[in-house]
């Protein structure tokens, strides 16, 4: 295992085992309702990226036909700047080219739906380092 990726399990045991003693030492009706709720997305996504980061594959990507509509409008925004508005990706990415992006722009909008846990195919569930 990668050293960084053995520090951030650490501090996710540590993580883990503040909730647990939390959760011995208060008294459930003086627990705040939702510390736990509030907590364990952000434990589940450092899982899932410590497990990205040392096998390299992401199992829970979701097709890029899944996208949303406020990611969609996000990256219209962003890359194209009109309020257009695209029901699906396959509709934005024409009109994404045609604005003739710079290379950057484009490495920028691959890593953010990457960031967002979309793949554009079933080749791209393989990140590369």
């Amino acid at each position: 295992m990668k050293t960084k990726n053995v520090l951030r399990v650490g501090q996710l045991a540590n993580t883990l085992a503040d909730l647990t003693y939390a959760q011995t030492v208060v008294p459930p009706e003086q627990m705040q309702v939702n510390s736990i709720q509030k907590i364990l997305p952000d434990l589940v996504a450092e899982l899932r990226s410590i497990f990205i980061a040392e096998t390299g594959e992401n199992p829970w990507a979701m097709p890029i036909e899944a996208i949303s509509q406020q990611h969609l409008d996000e990256l219209s925004q962003t890359f194209i700047g009109e309020d257009s508005q695209f029901p699906d990706f396959y509709t934005f990415w024409p009109n994404f080219l045609a604005s003739e992006p710079e290379p950057t722009q484009m490495s920028k909008l691959l890593e953010q739906v990457k960031d967002w846990g979309y793949v554009m195919d079933d080749d791209s569930e393989t990140v590369l380092d």
